[in-house]
């Protein structure tokens, strides 16, 4: 998203005129693309209502009228399943590897693009049966195409991050050093990533110099890490596909004291209430380095809290995914609140909207999975749900996957305008 603003002008001064027509642009395309890609398989009028409700959703307004990186990775998604539905019975080499392309291009947005592409391809698979051979290879093509487009940016990021383990930002001031550290504990903090070598310099030598102490020795650096901060220091994960914070984020995402959306309880400490995050801060490392691991042995300690945890998150998902229609959020009103780094939705939830559209939404699906029609949009959806009970619950989330939400309800009012009298049809 940088380098779009970054070709933008760089400038993000109001009113982003520039940035604004490109999100413009962004939503309009997604909805002819969103009806161009379920023409591969369903009728105009299905298309037609799917795509309609997308152009008057008041989510997708707000993602064209925001800076957001929703909607240009919604775009790009659209564009994906759009290809995959259309080609998925002929689909030739290059048309694999452009594909694959696409959804690099989408994973440089959204680091957990991968995993949807890995369950695209994983059912292209299937769907192949006894050619099944040819779509793995249609497949592995598509996942080059993915790496190729990623790869710039991964083998950047690799330089920088090694680079961050391994060079200091300054040199530490031995010499100068009161009290003096011993041979012994300078080869020790050497044996630190480089990044978080000056932090337990000046932290040790200021305890070390209040407690009185004549030298720094290694068993003092040993017992800060250990006792103190109950870790020791480990490189960055110098290789990443596209983004190397899933672990953190898993770990702040799912913070039992948190409310399902954007939290940062879980960066404090037993020095500070929500420090700035700094990776030369031990307890901020660690979860770096380990949030997956902390955050579900939170879960284990006390799955009653996880629990509520994922439900207030499926809440906050739902308030995008069932928002209301047109520029004035119909039914829900334009009486908005707007929870932190997600989008605008209403103050209240309205029962009846939301029972109603839960309703036609299972009944498109009971119609989706009868027809066997729909399985790309259906493992969107899927996996937004699952991005969003792993992760932070954002209305955003549930906004990018409003296509698949408008198409299951296509199918229900299909089927009813299917049951009413020719004669009334025909105005229908």
């Amino acid at each position: 998203m940088a380098f779009l603003i970054e070709a933008a002008g760089g400038d993000l001064r109001a009113p982003f005129t520039a940035l604004k027509f490109a999100l413009c642009a962004c939503g309009g395309t997604t909805v002819a693309l969103f009806f161009v890609g379920l023409r591969a398989w369903a009728t105009p009028r299905v298309a037609g209502i799917a795509a309609g409700l997308l152009a008057l959703s008041f989510g997708q307004l707000e993602l064209a009228t925001s800076l957001n990186n929703e909607a240009p990775y919604l775009l790009l998604v659209v564009a994906a399943l759009a290809l995959h539905g259309w080609t998925r019975e002929r689909r030739s080499l290059s048309i694999a590897l452009a594909l694959g392309a696409l959804h690099g291009c989408a994973n440089l947005l959204r680091s957990e693009h991968v995993a949807l592409v890995a369950g695209l391809l994983a059912l292209d698979v299937l769907r192949a049966r006894s050619q099944w051979r040819g779509a793995l290879g249609r497949a592995a093509l598509t996942a080059l195409g993915l790496v190729a487009v990623s790869a710039p940016w991964m083998f950047r990021s690799h330089a920088a991050i090694e680079r961050f383990n391994t060079v200091e930002a300054r040199p530490i001031p031995w010499e100068a050093a009161r009290p003096a550290w011993s041979p012994q504990a300078r080869a020790a903090l050497q044996q630190l990533p480089a990044f978080s070598r000056e932090g337990r310099f000046l932290m040790l030598s200021d305890r070390q110099r209040r407690a009185g102490a004549t030298r720094v020795e290694q068993e003092d650096l040993a017992r800060l890490l250990d006792e103190t901060f109950g870790y020791r220091p480990e490189p960055l994960a110098a290789w990443t596909l596209s983004s190397a914070k899933g672990q953190l984020d898993f770990a702040l995402a799912n913070e039992l004291s948190g409310d399902g959306g954007f939290t940062r309880a879980a960066r404090s400490d037993e020095f500070d209430v929500d420090p700035p995050f700094a990776f030369g801060r031990p307890s901020h490392l660690k979860l770096w380095n380990h949030g997956y691991g902390i955050a579900l042995e939170r879960m284990r300690a006390d799955p009653a809290a996880w629990t509520a945890l994922a439900g207030a998150k499926l809440a906050r998902f739902g308030d995008g995914l069932l928002g209301g229609l047109g520029a004035e959020n119909w039914p829900c009103g334009l009486e908005l609140a707007r929870a932190p780094v997600d989008l605008a939705v209403a103050r209240t939830r309205s029962a009846v909207w939301w029972g109603t559209s839960i309703i036609v939404g299972l009944v498109g699906l009971v119609l989706a999975l009868r027809r066997r029609v729909g399985g790309d949009w259906l493992l969107w959806l899927a996996f937004k749900l699952v991005l969003t009970l792993a992760f932070y619950g954002y209305a955003r989330q549930g906004v990018t996957a409003q296509p698949a939400l408008y198409l299951l309800a296509a199918l229900a009012f299909d089927a009813g305008l299917a049951l009413v009298p020719r004669h009334l049809a025909q105005w229908l």
